[in-house]
C-alpha cells in the first residue's frame, strides 16, 4: 500500500505559538477523539524551543566536570556522535509514525506507545507504557526537588538572606536556613552545607518556600496541553540563550587556564552516559507531531534544535572547564553560589528555574497524553498520575539526597531505552515493513504471488487481522537522497551504534572497579 510523499516537510512557515499565520489553517478537530490533546498550533519557533529545552537541561552543566576528567577531544567526539545519532533517531521515529496508514499528515492521535502497539503488538505496547511512565516520572521527581532547592538558594542569597521551610515530620516546626560562609569558597561549592536545609536529618519531611513557589508556578502548566505550554517554552528558550551568553562571559572574565583541561584525560567513566542521555529527546517527538502546525518541517525542527544544542554543549563544557580549577560534578552549584558573583549567581538561579523547572510541566503533559490516548487511563486518572503525583511524591524526598540521586539515575537509564533503543528498533521495523510492502506491490503489478513472510513484526492491521502495516514512504524522508536506497541498512547500523553506546554507558562505571579487585 503506497502513499504519495507529502510536501508538508518542505515548508517551514507556521505560527509561533497559538497564533495562525496568514493564509494558513489549523486542524482543531483532528484529535477530537483524544481528550486533552491540544490543537495543531505549535509553530517552528515553538518546536525548536521545546526540543532545545529538552536537550539542554540540567545535564548540560555536568559536562564541564566531564571535560576536566576525560579531556576535551573525547567529549567533542562523543557529542558529535550523539548529535548525529539522536537526530536521525528522532527523525526516523517521526517518519515511522507517518507511515501508519491514514497518518501521513499526523492527523491521527498517535502517542509514543501507540506506535509500538501498531507495529509490534500488545507486549511492546505495555512494556513501553511502563518504561515511558517510569522514566519521565522519576526524572520529573528529581527535577522538582532540584528546582525547589535552587529556588530556596536564590531566596536566601538574593532576596531575604535566608530560606524558609515548614517541617511536617517528625515534628511540626518552622525552619530557616542561611548560607554558611563556606559557600563563598570555590573549593567547596559542592558541599552539602550549601544545599538548603542540608544540615537537617535525611528523614525530615518539610515543605520549603522554594517548593511552594515552584509548585504554584509550574503545576498549573502541567495541567495544560503541550500547545498551551508553548509560550512558556519559548520564554524558557530565550532565558537559556541569555544564560549561556552570561555564563560564557563569566567564564572568560574569570580567566581561562588551559592547564585545567587536557586533550585526553584519565577519567572517562561518565563521559558516554552523560552525553548520550542528554540527547534522548525522541520521547517528545510523538506528542509534538500531534500538535505541530502541518507546515512545520520535522527535519528542520529536529536538526536545527540538535545542532544549536550541540554548539551550546561544546562551548559551555570547554569554557566552563577552563574557568574553574576543581569544578563540581554539577556546575549549577557553583554558578548559583555567592562565589560566582551576584550577576552569575542570579543567572544560575534563573537557569535552575526556567530551564530545569520549565521542563517539568512538559514531562507531565507527555505522561498524561501517553496514558489517555492509548486508553490506559481516563483523563482524570491520567491527570492525577502524570501531572499531580510527581509533586505529591517530590516534597517527601526534598531531604533524601541519596534517594533522589538514585531515582534520577534510574530515570536516566530508563530514558536510554525509551529515548534511543526502543525508537531506533521501531524505526527499523517500520522501514522493513515498508520495504516488504513495496516489494509486494511491485510483485502484484507483475502478477507474481509470494507467500507472506513476516520480517521483524506482527503483520496486523488495526482490526487485528493480517494486512499491510506501513506505507511504502513516510512524509519525513529523514535520510539524504543518496542514502534512501539503504535506509534499512542505515537503521540497522543506527541500532548497533546506539546499542554499543548504551552497553558501554551502563558498564563503564563498573569497569573502574576491576583494577581494584585484581
Amino acid at each position: 500500500m503506497a502513499y504519495i510523499r507529502s510536501n508538508s516537510d518542505s515548508s517551514q512557515r507556521g505560527p509561533i505559538c497559538g497564533v495562525t499565520a496568514a493564509g494558513e489553517s489549523n486542524d482543531d478537530t483532528g484529535h477530537a477523539n483524544a481528550p486533552g490533546i491540544g490543537a495543531k498550533h505549535i509553530g517552528l519557533l515553538g518546536s525548536i524551543a521545546l526540543t532545545v529545552n529538552n536537550i539542554s537541561g540540567a545535564g548540560m552543566l555536568q559536562l564541564p566536570a566531564i571535560v576536566q576528567g576525560a579531556g576535551w577531544l573525547p567529549l567533542v567526539v562523543m557529542v558529535l556522535i550523539c548529535w548525529v545519532a539522536s537526530s536521525f533517531c528522532a527523525a526516523l521515529l517521526a517518519d515511522a509514525i507517518s507511515r501508519i496508514p491514514g497518518n501521513k499528515e499526523y492527523t491521527r492521535p498517535i502517542e509514543y506507545s501507540t506506535a509500538f502497539r501498531f507495529y509490534l503488538g500488545e507486549r511492546w505496547f505495555y512494556a513501553t507504557q511502563a518504561t515511558y511512565f517510569l522514566s519521565l516520572f522519576l526524572q520529573n521527581v528529581a527535577a522538582i526537588v532540584s528546582t525547589a532547592q535552587v529556588m530556596d538558594s536564590l531566596i536566601a542569597d538574593c532576596v531575604s538572606g535566608r530560606a524558609y521551610a515548614y517541617e511536617i515530620y517528625p515534628v511540626m516546626h518552622l525552619h530557616s536556613w542561611t548560607p554558611p560562609p563556606e559557600c563563598k569558597d570555590n573549593e567547596i561549592v559542592d558541599s552539602t552545607l550549601c544545599v538548603p536545609f542540608g544540615d537537617l536529618p535525611s528523614s525530615t519531611m518539610l515543605v520549603s518556600l522554594g517548593y511552594a513557589i515552584s509548585a504554584l508556578v509550574l503545576m498549573p502548566l502541567g495541567l495544560m496541553s503541550l500547545k498551551d505550554n508553548c509560550l512558556a517554552q519559548i520564554i524558557s528558550f530565550l532565558v537559556l540563550m541569555a544564560c549561556c551568553v552570561q555564563f560564557v562571559f563569566g567564564f572568560v572574565s574569570r580567566g581561562l587556564e588551559p592547564e585545567y583541561v587536557p586533550m585526553f584525560g584519565e577519567n572517562s567513566t561518565h563521559l558516554v552516559g552523560t552525553v548520550l542521555f542528554n540527547y534522548a529527546f525522541a520521547v517528545t517527538i510523538p506528542a509534538w507531531l500531534n500538535e505541530k502546525v502541518p507546515s512545520v518541517s520535522v527535519n528542520t525542527s529536529v536538526w536545527v534544535s540538535s545542532t544549536l544544542s550541540t554548539a551550546i554543549f561544546i562551548g559551555v563544557a570547554i569554557l566552563g572547564a577552563l574557568a574553574y580549577p576543581n569544578i563540581p560534578d554539577d556546575l549549577l552549584q557553583a554558578l548559583a553560589s555567592e562565589a560566582s558573583g551576584p550577576v552569575t549567581q542570579v543567572f544560575g538561579g534563573l537557569f535552575g528555574f526556567f530551564i530545569i523547572g520549565f521542563g517539568i510541566p512538559v514531562f507531565c503533559v507527555l505522561l498524561r497524553y501517553n496514558l489517555v490516548v492509548d486508553g490506559v487511563a481516563s483523563p482524570r486518572v491520567a491527570m492525577f498520575l502524570g501531572s499531580l503525583l510527581p509533586w505529591l511524591v517530590s516534597w517527601v524526598l526534598y531531604q533524601g539526597h541519596g534517594l533522589v540521586d538514585m531515582l534520577s539515575i534510574a530515570g536516566i537509564y530508563l530514558n536510554g531505552f525509551t529515548g534511543f533503543l526502543a525508537p531506533a528498533w521501531l524505526s527499523l521495523v517500520a522501514l522493513r515493513a515498508s520495504r516488504r510492502e513495496a516489494r509486494n506491490a511491485a510483485d502484484a503489478e507483475r502478477g507474481v504471488v509470494r507467500e507472506s513472510t513476516p520480517l521483524l513484526l506482527l503483520e496486523r492491521d488495526e482490526s487485528g487481522g493480517a494486512g499491510p502495516v506501513a506505507a511504502t514512504h513516510g512524509s519525513v524522508r529523514p535520510l539524504p537522497k543518496w542514502l534512501r536506497p539503504y535506509e534499512v541498512e542505515f537503521a540497522i547500523a543506527l541500532n548497533v551504534t546506539l546499542g554499543v553506546l548504551m552497553v558501554y554507558a551502563a558498564c563503564s562505571p563498573l569497569l573502574v572497579l576491576i583494577p581494584d579487585q585484581v
